[in-house]
């Protein structure tokens, strides 16, 4: 007999046990369809939040290519023969750099950038080929 009453019980758990199984079940499909409810409730204005996000960085990017577009404007600069004689104080030795085949180099500042200037020996000189890769190559830094 106390089998049998150890069974009922057991018996009783277990479907106590299923009836709360089959709550919790419907507890979560209720809160996956809310969850689904709110996340169509919000998605237009998350795509919205994306799409100006999108477009401050497209904004963004513009003004980044048209600096560097004026950047590279101001990297290359035309001066006056005065400007670089008064920079070069008339091509002194003391700012000499160095001496190639071309012609001496000159350190000096021109408009607030510290600059070489070569002065060329002859101009009908036959290098001009080495020379126009010498001038294009990238710029030397100086201290």
């Amino acid at each position: 007999m106390h089998a049998l009453t150890q069974l009922e019980t057991l018996n009783a758990s277990l479907k106590l046990d299923e009836f709360e199984f089959e709550e919790l079940q419907l507890k979560e499909h209720a809160t996956k369809a809310l969850k689904e409810k709110e996340t169509q409730k919000f998605e237009p204005r998350r795509r919205e939040e994306r799409e100006v996000a999108q477009k401050r960085e497209a904004k963004e990017k513009e003004k980044l290519k048209e600096s560097s577009l004026v950047a590279r404007k101001l990297q290359y600069q035309e001066f006056t023969w005065e400007e670089i004689k008064t920079a070069t104080s008339s091509f002194s030795e003391d700012l000499n750099i160095g001496k190639g085949a071309y012609g001496d180099v000159y350190k000096c500042n021109l408009r607030h950038t510290v600059a070489a200037v070569k002065v060329l020996h002859s101009p009908e000189s036959n290098l001009s080929k080495q020379f126009d890769q010498e001038v294009w190559r990238q710029p030397k830094r100086f201290s």
